[in-house]
């Protein structure tokens, strides 16, 4: 009796504790829809609160001297200097702040009583046929030890300066700081925030997100490309060249609002910067360009070899959907297919086998003879293949672009990349996978998943190129001396999980996970098995995630919802992700 109890006991709270999740991701997506819960309402219930509890709670910082900061472009009028130098002095919590100005020396006597009446306004001049662009060229004459390079237009979050020099505090190797930034309209109010992730490398080809950052100049006086019309390529060098980069989680910096028109000529420039920056390093043959409204990057890399494992258990028409359109479509012509076949009964099915290694030499077929365990087939597959690098690929996927394997291979031969995930859609265009958040709705989940969007909101766009902490293993590419240095699957997760675990362990032995959006294929999802999870899984995925999700995942942004798989504003009152977890385990696992 007392065991029957505690049975209905707990399986009423588990009821209990699923509707409230449930009624809370309701909540934050009808408000959402409806525009209840606004970027303002967000800034007055989250980001003061947490701002004021940043500085209370994380003593020492940098002096406020050591940072100067840089009107790039050409010079203002005086007037809007000045102005905007008591400004700055109001945003700095009442620190006197360092600020330089390059002026033509024909403007000698128009800006002559400047440094009067702003004393800490320091120009240097610069002959009248220098391109004002090219500042890197005098680090010495500009005071202290951190550049921050700004425009007169630029507001900012008031005492920013003290919140960065706290945070920097903890980072003592940090060569180049950033930080979330947002814009403000004709009224003045902030709106169109941009949540960035952590340092992301990849993320950098497709958008200039260090443009609100603060350099240290050691690193900018080893800058090597210091060409006014390539303002953009020395960011580049700059984070290749640090040590470190630190990203604050704080909205510090208000640009003015742009039109289209002028977003994308700053597109075009950082197109032109990125493949300037490329042919710098040595790249082969590169090419970048605008298309269709996102950057797109390739150079030529050496064919190696490609293994495609995929593995299968009847499902005859999504597995000749699969190996069709691989056959037919796929430009890269360096690979081999092995067919992992688990126990399939299924009419028709060993014919096909049959008929197609016939066809095909290069695909073979290989029986699963135990239990069926998907890191183990894998595993199985990997040991019996001869390419440098392991594809993983589910049965029920279907190629649509043949330039899909170039992509993915020309970027896991990157220096230091370990494994490159695609992006892939439902049948209906709608997104299935653009990269993995960990502690999203629990273990973890794909980030735009059932959404249409392609477009950029307040976080990174699903058409950008970018790190992540995992990519789904039903399309992954990784080099073979990688995974075996790993140890390959984890068998002890037989169904699920196994993927990310996999991307933990390779992030561990400090290699990078990128997603590329520019490799794409369609995703017939759940094809190939059931919904059931088993809980061991569960409860062995979970002890894997708790410490990645009690410090948050390092790609998405903190001030984004964990509730729901599209970037929204966090809510002061969201389940603790770290909490959710343990109750999916109680109730689940």
């Amino acid at each position: 009796m007392i065991s029957q109890f505690g049975a209905i006991t707990r399986w009423v709270q588990r009821k209990i504790w699923a509707g409230r999740t449930y009624l809370f991701k309701k909540k934050v997506i009808w408000q959402d829809r409806l525009g209840c819960y606004t970027y303002a309402r967000w800034i007055r219930q989250v980001e003061q609160p947490a701002i004021q509890s940043f500085l209370k709670t994380n003593p020492g910082g940098i002096q406020v001297g050591q940072f100067c900061l840089v009107i790039t472009g050409t010079a203002p009028p005086p007037s809007v200097v000045q102005e905007f130098w008591k400004s700055m002095q109001r945003w700095s919590g009442g620190e006197q702040v360092q600020l330089a100005l390059f002026v033509p020396e024909q403007s000698r006597a128009e800006y002559a009583g400047l440094s009067l009446q702003c004393p800490c306004v320091n120009i240097v001049w610069i002959p009248s046929s220098r391109d004002p662009n090219a500042w890197l060229c005098d680090l010495e004459k500009i005071p202290g030890e951190w550049v921050i390079p700004v425009d007169c237009l630029d507001k900012f979050q008031p005492q920013w300066l003290v919140v960065v020099s706290k945070a920097m505090h903890t980072a003592e190797n940090a060569d180049v700081v950033y930080w979330d930034q947002d814009q403000y309209n004709s009224a003045g109010k902030r709106i169109r925030p941009f949540f960035k992730p952590g340092w992301s490398p990849a993320l950098l080809y497709s958008i200039n997100y260090l443009e609100c950052a603060a350099f240290r100049k050691s690193i900018l006086a080893r800058v090597t490309a210091r060409d006014g019309n390539k303002i953009d390529t020395w960011r580049l060098e700059a984070a290749v060249k640090a040590r470190q980069i630190l990203h604050i989680p704080f909205v510090l910096q208000h640009k003015p609002g742009i039109a289209e028109s002028e977003r994308k000529i700053q597109q075009e420039q950082h197109a032109r910067a990125v493949q300037s920056w490329l042919e710098l390093q040595g790249v082969v043959q590169p090419e970048c360009r605008v298309e269709n409204g996102n950057i797109r990057v390739r150079w030529k890399a050496e064919p190696v070899q490609v293994s495609i494992i995929i593995p299968t258990r009847d499902n005859l028409y999504y597995l000749q959907r699969c190996l069709s359109t691989l056959l037919e479509k796929t430009t890269y012509l360096d690979y081999q297919i092995l067919l992992m076949d688990d126990h399939s009964t299924a009419e028709g099915v060993w014919d096909y086998y049959h008929s197609i290694q016939e066809k095909h030499p290069h695909i073979r077929v290989y029986s699963n003879p135990g239990k069926f365990n998907y890191s183990g087939v894998n595993n199985q597959g990997a040991s019996l293949s001869q390419g440098s690098l392991l594809l993983f690929l589910n049965n029920d996927v279907e190629i649509i672009d043949g330039s899909w394997l170039d992509e993915m291979v020309r970027w896991v031969l990157q220096p230091g990349v370990g494994i490159c995930g695609a992006k892939l859609n439902f049948p209906d265009g709608t997104i299935q996978h653009a990269g993995v958040v960990l502690g999203m709705t629990g273990h973890a989940n794909h980030l735009y998943i059932g959404t249409s969007t392609d477009q950029p909101g307040m976080f990174c766009s699903p058409d950008w190129y970018r790190d992540v902490s995992a990519v789904t293993g039903a399309c992954m590419l990784i080099r073979r001396d990688v995974f075996e240095q790993v140890g390959g699957f984890d068998e002890n997760l037989p169904l699920v999980f196994n993927d990310i675990d996999l991307c933990l362990r390779v992030r561990r032995a400090g290699y990078r996970i990128l997603y590329n959006p520019a490799a794409r294929l369609i995703h017939y999802e759940g094809r190939s098995r059931a919904k059931y999870i088993p809980a061991g899984d569960i409860r062995l995925g979970a002890s894997l995630l708790e410490d990645v999700i009690r410090n948050g995942d390092p790609f998405y942004n903190p001030n984004l919802s964990l509730t729901v798989t599209y970037p929204t504003l966090k809510r002061s009152d969201e389940p603790d992700p770290l909490n959710q977890l343990r109750q999916i385990v109680r109730y689940k696992g």
